[in-house]
């Protein structure tokens, strides 16, 4: 049996609001509205790595 490690963070602007809604279904694990600065970036990656 095959396992899925992917792990996919979606940066979108605040108006992107269907784009983010999509991502999510189609398996997004979590998403950052921009503009970010990089420790937001960390605490997305290290949160979704934790999911794994």
């Amino acid at each position: 049996m095959a396992v899925d490690m992917s792990m996919r963070v979606l940066i979108a602007d605040d108006d992107e609001t269907m784009l983010r809604i999509i991502s999510k279904q189609a398996g997004v694990n979590d998403d950052i509205v921009k503009p970010c600065n990089a420790e937001t970036l960390r605490q997305k990656i290290v949160s979704v790595i934790g999911q794994s």
